[in-house]
């Protein structure tokens, strides 16, 4: 059975296709305590975690309580019983970088990721950033995910290289930020 931890928060949605059609799954979304989650990691072996987050970790978005770290669901905390896993997939802003302090393997997990155009003038897209290049990028990138997320963490890194997400990165500038920040392991990425 797969783990998914996903905080509600609409503005992070559009992340649902990555786990939509994994059959066997348990989702966490809020209303829970932190140790309730601690507990249902160490109870899986294949965990994907999305959201909004930093280089701390995932953050909570106000959606679960007795919070070891105040605002942060995932913190470095857990970081002992992620590297236990099978398969970690992690898609928040700076995530790799969480990965790569806690030395966390066999995960596949994003750099910044832009899923809104403030973060996209934020991080020097100087050029026109439209709405739909977003939208785009965000839709493109969750429906691919989501179609490989059986694959290992590796086999995810190759077909994304040359997948849909890549095709789309070619004209849009969102999309060839996002894809240039993804990543396997914390020692590859996409530039690599």
């Amino acid at each position: 059975m797969t783990l998914i931890i996903h905080p509600e928060d609409s503005t992070t949605d559009f992340l649902q296709p990555i786990y939509s059609d994994i059959k066997d799954k348990s989702i966490i979304k809020g209303g829970m305590t932190y140790e309730q989650v601690k507990n249902e990691i160490k109870k899986h072996d294949k965990i994907i975690i999305t959201g909004h987050g930093i280089h701390k970790g995932l953050f909570s978005m106000g959606m679960f309580s007795n919070l070891k770290e105040p605002n942060f669901i995932i913190d470095n905390s857990l970081a002992d019983l992620l590297k236990q896993k099978q398969k970690i997939i992690t898609i928040w802003c700076y995530a790799k970088n969480y990965i790569e302090a806690n030395d966390i393997n066999n995960s596949f997990h994003s750099g910044m990721f832009c899923s809104e155009v403030a973060e996209a003038i934020f991080c020097g897209l100087k050029r026109l950033v439209t709405q739909k290049m977003v939208d785009e990028s965000n839709e493109c990138f969750a429906e691919e995910l989501g179609k490989l997320i059986h694959l290992s963490p590796k086999e995810i890194f190759e077909s994304m290289k040359v997948g849909e997400y890549s095709k789309l990165a070619k004209h849009n500038p969102v999309a060839l930020y996002n894809f240039e920040r993804l990543h396997y392991d914390f020692k590859q990425n996409i530039k690599a």
